[in-house]
């Protein structure tokens, strides 16, 4: 199987927050979620029930077609330009001391 073939086994989150993971064992993009940030992205907003992936869709124009039929914008979103990295006041010169 190549890494790009979605199962349904690693799909589906039934594992425990608390549980450990065995090292040999991928953790799920949903799994990392929920232990980073505490966002189960598999819980169902209307029912609380767990949801399921039923595909990906890669093709730009399908999933434009997708976003102007549900009336959502399919424009792409420029990133903002990264910012400077914060100066120090002549004040703070005192930390390198």
């Amino acid at each position: 199987m190549l890494l790009t073939e979605a199962r349904a086994d690693v799909l589906t989150d039934d594992a425990d927050d608390n549980a450990p993971v065995p090292l040999h064992r991928r953790i799920t993009w949903s799994e990392l979620l929920r232990k980073s940030f505490g966002f189960d992205a598999l819980l169902c907003p209307r029912c609380q029930g767990r949801m399921r992936l039923v595909a990906v869709i890669k093709d730009h124009g399908v999933a434009a077609k997708i976003l102007r039929h549900l009336g959502l914008p399919t424009d792409v979103v420029d990133a903002a330009p990264p910012r400077a990295p914060p100066q120090l006041d002549f004040d703070d010169a005192s930390l390198f001391n």
